[in-house]
């Protein structure tokens, strides 16, 4: 169904896809996702990590480590995290 929307394809809703497709075990939904999100050049970690895991509940072994280069290969740099706290007001 979601493959047959009318609706462009952006970097929020391919990796909205692609968490879908990791909670509900979506192969065919994932690999969609990963595509639309390889095409519009998105190369964050997060997305990576997802497919990954995807792939690690199936037990697809051989793909989980072809992710995971690609990973490296594509991804310079993480964003480090950050967190804020207020002290006294």
């Amino acid at each position: 169904m979601v493959l047959e929307m009318k609706v462009k394809a952006t970097v929020g809703l391919s990796g909205a896809l692609l968490g879908v497709a990791r909670i509900h075990r979506k192969m065919e939904l994932g690999k969609y996702a990963t595509e639309k999100l390889l095409e519009l050049k998105s190369h964050k970690a997060s997305n990576y990590v997802l497919l990954s895991n995807i792939h690690v509940e199936s037990g697809r072994w051989n793909e989980v480590e072809r992710i995971r280069v690609l990973m490296l290969e594509r991804i310079t740099e993480k964003q480090p995290g950050c967190s804020w706290i207020e002290l006294g007001n």
